[in-house]
């Protein structure tokens, strides 16, 4: 009957520390075929709220990058709105692994986000971020076992990293930077844990980038209750993807290069997928 899993994520960051993260997603798998949306906001109170879509999503894309996301929410549509400042990046050589594929649809945007049928809801205006994952199997089958990524809109730059370590096997990396209207990017980087906070040195190029803790906005497990609030679903999708944990972060991004410092808010976060190595599932 076979397997694909599409998703769409996008994010939203605004200058008082505030956080929208939005899913689109597509299942097609033994026969059943579904489409699913939410949205979570990260206020900067602490305070989680995670919105369910009612109907199926709607995306709209233009040859500019430029991107529309619309799905019912309770009280009326949430409409997502991305001006692109820069195109889209498909990373270049193979894909992390068979049945695995990533790439960035909008690096950066001058973003919008607003829940049209409640004008007495605040409208959320920041920096964009948005990509996709295709799944051609089931991901606990695909032997993964970390992931990392980040990103990074500082006021000239633009930089994004992913990183994926497998159970066994060669470890996957790939990283762009945007600036001054070009892009280079690598496929061999360093990501460091000190005592300040993560750490990204991009091979050949000067100076390091900083992401010092400014506020943890979810920890726990990826399928948890607030996203998955039906036992069925959750049991599928656990079914599906396996045990997986997550830490998502915001923090303070500094880079420095040749006596320069810039600072920008950064998102980040870290999935571990199964048991620990070494631990009996």
């Amino acid at each position: 009957m076979g397997f694909r899993f599409e998703k769409l994520y996008a994010d939203l960051v605004t200058p008082d520390g505030t956080v929208c993260v939005v899913y689109l997603a597509w299942l097609h798998a033994w026969g059943l075929r579904r489409g699913f949306a939410g949205l979570e906001v990260y206020w900067p109170d602490g305070r989680r709220e995670v919105v369910h879509a009612a109907a199926h999503p709607q995306a709209t894309s233009s040859g500019a990058g430029d991107l529309d996301l619309s799905f019912d929410v309770p009280g009326g549509p949430f409409v997502l709105t991305y001006r692109a400042v820069h195109g889209s990046w498909a990373p270049d050589g193979a894909p992390p692994c068979d049945g695995l594929r990533w790439s960035v649809k909008v690096p950066r945007a001058e973003a919008t986000g607003r829940w049209a049928g409640d004008p007495g809801r605040p409208v959320l205006r920041g920096v964009g971020y948005a990509d996709c994952v295709e799944i051609a199997r089931p991901t606990r089958t695909l032997n993964l076992g970390l992931l990392r990524w980040g990103r990074v809109h500082l006021p000239d730059a633009t930089l994004v990293y992913t990183a994926v370590d497998f159970r066994s096997g060669p470890a996957w990396q790939r990283a762009a930077h945007w600036a001054d209207g070009a892009m280079a990017q690598w496929d061999r980087f360093a990501i460091g844990e000190t005592e300040s906070g993560t750490t990204v040195k991009l091979d050949g190029r000067t100076g390091q980038l900083l992401i010092t803790p400014h506020r943890a906005l979810h920890v726990g497990d990826a399928i948890d209750r607030a996203r998955f609030p039906g036992a069925l679903e959750r049991m599928f999708s656990s079914a599906v993807t396996g045990r997986a944990t997550e830490r998502r972060s915001l923090g303070r991004a500094h880079w420095t290069a040749g006596g320069e410092a810039l600072s920008a808010w950064g998102l980040h976060e870290t999935v571990r997928f199964g048991p620990p190595v070494g631990v009996a599932s």
